[in-house]
């Protein structure tokens, strides 16, 4: 019974780490930004994009309780990303989620692997 019993949760607890979220959250004043790649792993040669949340902070809620709701719209003019590779940097213009209000885009070929930091 003891083997069963261990068998089975060997098989269980594999299945609830799932698969990691590479998204990063932050705070900008009175808004929460998360950015973090559309397709993971990225992959060189493929089009990938940066995708950007801004949404207002929740007033009494810890950062890390936040989430995206009540995206702010209408910031493709006004915030930029800036994508930097060792000494080298893009930046690249947003594009809006036409129906996720606050949820951008920033398209991107990337044709060399290594970190990047996206600014």
């Amino acid at each position: 019974m003891k083997l069963k019993f261990t068998l089975f949760i060997l098989l269980i607890i594999p299945s609830l780490a799932g698969i990691a979220y590479g998204h990063t959250v932050d705070s900008v004043g009175e808004y929460r930004v998360e950015i973090g790649w559309m397709n993971e792993p990225v992959v060189s040669g493929e089009t990938n994009a940066i995708e950007f949340f801004v949404s207002p902070l929740e007033p009494g809620l810890q950062l890390e309780d936040q989430v995206f709701e009540n995206g702010i719209a209408g910031l493709k003019k006004t915030v930029k990303i800036k994508l930097i590779y060792k000494d080298e940097s893009i930046t690249l213009p947003l594009s809006p989620d036409h129906n996720i209000p606050g949820k951008y885009y920033a398209f991107v070929n990337l044709t060399i692997s290594g970190f990047y930091q996206a600014n």
